[in-house]
C-alpha cells in the first residue's frame, strides 16, 4: 500500500506527537508499504485568518530552511522512508490505492478543499485536543469533515464524538527499550523532574511556581529539567538541565534520577513524557489535562490536582516527598499501569486501520 503523511516544515529538534509518526512510518516501511513523509511549507484553507500574509510569511521561512527538510538528526528514521518537502503539495498529487495521514486540523483541511480525489482515502491523525493552536470554530470544523479520524487516547475519542462518529482509537504506546526501571524507587531523594516548552499550554510557568512553593518547606529540593528551549533563568546553580536530551538522558539523568515528575499542562493528548517518567520509576503528579487519564488514576497510579491549581500541587509534592511508602506504592502502580501500552500493539492496529481505509472498507 502506499502511505503518505503530510506534516508542516520541521525544525529538527525533538517532537513526541512528530516522533509517533516517524516510529509508525518506520515500522510501516519494513512491513513492506511504501511510505513517504511530506514536509509542506504551507498549508492554506478557505477558512484561515490572514491567508496571503500568512503565505508571505511561510514562503520566507521556507525558502531559509527547504535545504534542510530532507533530513532529520534527532530521529533515525528508515532509510526504506522517502522523504519530501515543497510549499504545498503537487497540484496533480493522489493516491489512489492508499492512505494519505494528515498530521493535524489544518493540513486536513488543506487536503479536503484542494484535493478532493483524496476524501475517501484521507485520515486526520489526532494527538491534541486541537483547539489550544487555532479558534475552536476553524478546528471543529476539521473534526467534523466527513473523514476518517484517529486519536491516540480514549478521552480524545469521547472529545471529537461530539463532531464525528468516524473515530479509530490507537493508543499511544511506551517504548520499552528506551524508559524502564534502572534506579530502585525506595532510594531516590529529594529530586523533582519536569519539561520546560514554550507552549503556555504546557505549564512550565505553573510547574516552576509549584516548585517554589515546595522549597519554602523542602529548602534542599533538587530540580532536573529538560526541553528543547534554553535553561531558564530562574534555576539554581544546584538544579540541572539537558537541552535536547537523547532518550539515553532522558532514562539514565533525568527519570530515573527522580522521585517526582511534575506535569502542570493544561491540556495533554497523551502526555508522553509521563508516561516514560512513570516506566523509569517516577510517581507522577499531574493535572487532570485529558490525555493522562488513559493511564493514570488518582491515589492509584498518581496524584491528580485541577489545571492552575498550584497550590495544591505543591502541597500534594511536598506530602509524597514527606511519605516515602505512598510514594513508592504509587509509582509501583503507574508502572504497572503503562507498562501495557507496547509500541507492537499500537503500530499493529494502525496498520489495520490503513489496510481498512485503503482497500474502501
Amino acid at each position: 500500500m502506499k502511505i503518505d503523511f503530510i506534516l508542516r516544515n520541521h525544525d529538527d529538534t525533538p517532537s513526541g506527537g512528530r516522533k509517533v509518526i516517524y516510529s509508525y512510518a518506520n515500522y510501516l516501511a519494513d512491513k513492506g508499504h511504501t511510505v513517504t513523509i511530506w514536509f509542506l511549507g504551507d498549508t492554506p484553507f478557505y477558512s484561515r485568518h490572514a491567508n496571503l500574509f500568512k503565505q508571505i510569511l511561510h514562503w520566507i521561512h521556507y525558502v531559509r530552511s527547504v535545504k534542510n527538510q530532507e533530513e532529520i538528526t534527532w530521529f533515525r528514521l528508515n532509510p526504506k522512508v522517502m522523504i519530501k518537502s515543497g510549499f504545498h503539495l503537487p497540484k496533480n498529487f493522489t493516491n489512489k490505492n492508499g492512505c494519505v495521514v494528515a498530521f493535524d486540523y489544518g493540513i486536513s483541511l488543506y487536503l479536503y478543499e484542494h484535493y478532493p480525489t483524496l476524501r475517501n482515502n484521507l485520515i486526520h491523525f489526532i494527538q491534541a485536543d486541537e483547539r489550544v493552536y487555532d479558534a475552536a470554530d476553524i478546528v471543529e470544523s476539521a473534526w467534523r469533515l466527513p473523514i476518517h479520524k484517529v486519536v491516540v487516547s480514549l478521552w480524545l475519542k469521547q472529545l471529537l464524538s461530539a463532531y464525528n462518529n468516524n473515530i479509530s482509537l490507537v493508543p499511544n504506546y511506551l517504548e520499552k527499550e528506551k524508559f524502564y526501571l534502572e534506579s530502585p524507587i525506595e532510594q531516590r531523594d529529594y529530586t523533582v523532574s519536569l519539561l520546560n516548552h514554550a507552549s503556555p499550554s504546557k505549564g512550565t510557568s505553573e510547574g516552576l511556581a509549584v516548585i517554589n512553593l515546595a522549597k519554602k518547606q523542602i529548602p534542599n529540593l533538587r530540580v532536573i529539567m529538560f526541553g528543547n528551549g534554553n535553561r531558564p533563568e530562574t534555576l539554581s546553580d544546584n538544579d540541572q538541565y539537558f537541552q535536547t536530551a537523547t532518550p539515553q538522558q532522558l532514562r539514565q539523568q533525568v527519570y530515573n534520577q527522580s522521585a517526582i515528575y511534575l506535569q502542570m499542562s493544561h491540556s495533554e493528548g497523551w502526555g508522553l513524557t509521563a508516561t516514560e517518567a512513570m516506566a523509569c520509576g517516577c510517581t507522577l503528579l499531574s493535572t487532570n489535562n485529558g490525555g493522562i487519564s488513559d493511564f493514570a488514576k488518582d491515589k492509584y497510579s498518581a496524584l491528580i490536582v485541577s489545571v492552575g491549581d498550584i497550590t495544591e500541587a505543591a502541597k500534594k509534592l511536598v506530602y509524597l516527598l514527606s511519605h516515602q511508602k505512598e510514594r513508592v506504592r504509587i509509582a509501583s502502580n503507574g508502572l504497572k499501569s503503562v507498562s501495557q501500552y507496547t509500541f507492537k500493539n499500537s503500530a499493529a492496529a494502525f496498520e489495520e486501520i490503513l489496510d481498512r481505509i485503503g482497500s474502501g472498507l
